[in-house]
């Protein structure tokens, strides 16, 4: 592993090497080195990234913003695509620890991992160098967005969904494609505790998971 390289793109230095090590270890080369994997580190950088992105949000709100509004905001800068995105930006996700399996299957592009990769970086940057170095770590990698989302009106209903149904661990969007009349079409189902929710198809996939999620959102009283 390149760890100069790393701290680099990230902009932050190590004095413990092993926490960035760490960082970049994915369960599945965990399981088969019996190593650490990044999981703990996830766990704290989700909780460091919610403060830091909630003391920025009530430090800038307007005086007539409520938790609702609040609550939106942060889904819209915290949510699996933005970190994917940030993740994308740094250029680290190549760095990742994968076993052999994993690698073969090409998770380590999804969404998911890299959203899970920032994390665990964040909480790395937490442990190793305090609130401080975690924040400016932050603003550095999605501070754009964040003052982007919050001068702009809310209507990520996707990052909404995800922000409310944090605790259902599987995936709450199925994917399918249809024909209709020679037109290919996406067709979205948000599914909650293994009932659909709301469904709607589109001609892009992104089109079709935002008219879903804000079906969904509608429906639980979210919007």
């Amino acid at each position: 592993m390149d760890i100069s390289n790393i701290e680099s793109l990230i902009g932050y230095e190590f004095s413990d090497k092993q926490i960035l090590i760490t960082a970049f270890t994915h369960s599945s080369y965990s399981n088969e080195q019996k190593v650490q994997s990044n999981e703990m580190l996830e766990f704290l950088g989700d909780s460091i990234l919610s403060l830091v992105v909630s003391e920025f949000l009530y430090q800038n709100a307007k005086a007539d913003w409520n938790e609702k509004n609040l609550s939106e905001k942060r889904a819209s800068i915290v949510n699996k695509t933005a970190l994917a995105r940030a993740v994308d930006e740094l250029k680290i996700i190549d760095f990742l620890l994968c076993g052999v399996g994993e690698t073969r299957s090409n998770p380590v592009k999804s969404k998911s991992t890299k959203c899970d990769l920032f994390e665990a970086v964040t909480g790395a940057v937490f442990l190793d160098g305090g609130i401080d170095e975690a924040r400016d770590f932050i603003f550095r990698s999605i501070g754009a967005n964040m003052v982007h989302v919050l001068k702009n009106k809310t209507d990520n209903y996707v990052g909404m969904l995800l922000e409310h149904t944090l605790k259902q661990k599987k995936d709450i969007f199925k994917y399918s494609e249809i024909t209709e009349n020679n037109d290919n079409f996406f067709l979205v189902e948000v599914v909650l505790d293994e009932k659909v929710l709301s469904k709607a198809k589109a001609r892009s996939k992104s089109e079709a998971e935002r008219l879903a999620a804000k079906t969904a959102c509608s429906k639980l009283a979210l919007i």
